[in-house]
């Protein structure tokens, strides 16, 4: 998930259950997402970064897609997210159910149940703004109180006396899997590059994912990641 970018290390345990019977979930598939200490990858506008650099478009840090294991427990290692000017530190997380494998590792019968985002305690934050390569970010820092859509924060350590030897971060949520995602993709990622959405203009600090629920017994949201 890294792809070599600088950072804290950070090692992440997320455990999916039915919200209403807060059993396990089988066959789970989590992509998750932030941008690294400034920018996200995949993305070239205005409000992320350089808006002349092409080459971003190739890159894919930090994002992966994780199934889970018998206790719909998954886990994946990344490094302590950056921010950008108006949203606070976070990593952003996509639900899907019913998933398997093909032969090619791409995935097949899934349903999008869940998109939230995920957020970190404000004094663990503020310990990374002045470490590298957190301090090369020159964007104002948002805090948890100022973010509009923070909705709930993570549990996390430290793994040893400083910053440097990583954190451990764990949640754990309830998700209906009676909804159904609509989403819009803001990138397409091809075997060449990523292929960005021509409607998609600029990173801003929008609502996640919302509408209305239409009648019967399938629920939808729409939305653009």
């Amino acid at each position: 998930m890294t792809n070599g970018e600088p950072g804290v290390p950070l090692t992440a345990d997320i455990q999916i259950i039915i919200v209403d019977t807060c059993e396990p979930i089988p066959q789970i598939c989590l992509e998750a997402w932030h941008c690294n200490f400034d920018v996200y990858s995949g993305i070239v506008t205005n409000g992320n970064g350089d808006s002349s650099n092409k080459p971003n478009l190739k890159a894919t840090f930090p994002r992966t897609i994780s199934l889970s294991d018998d206790d719909v427990v998954i886990n994946f290692n990344a490094v302590f997210p950056g921010h950008y000017i108006g949203r606070t530190t976070r990593v952003h997380v996509l639900v899907r159910s019913g998933t398997s494998l093909n032969a090619k590792s791409t995935l097949r019968g899934s349903n999008i149940v869940h998109v939230r985002q995920v957020y970190f305690d404000r004094d663990l934050i503020l310990l990374f703004e002045p470490q590298e390569p957190y301090s090369r970010n020159t964007q104002e820092l948002t805090t948890n109180a100022d973010d509009d859509i923070l909705a709930e924060e993570a549990v996390q350590v430290l793994l040893g006396d400083n910053l440097s030897y990583g954190i451990f971060a764990w949640i754990a949520f309830g998700i209906d899997v009676t909804w159904s995602h609509d989403i819009s993709l803001t990138i397409y990622y091809t075997s060449e590059r990523g292929v960005q959405d021509e409607e998609f203009s600029s990173l801003s600090g929008g609502p996640p994912p919302n509408g209305t629920a239409p009648i019967g017994n399938t629920n939808t949201r729409t939305g653009r990641l």
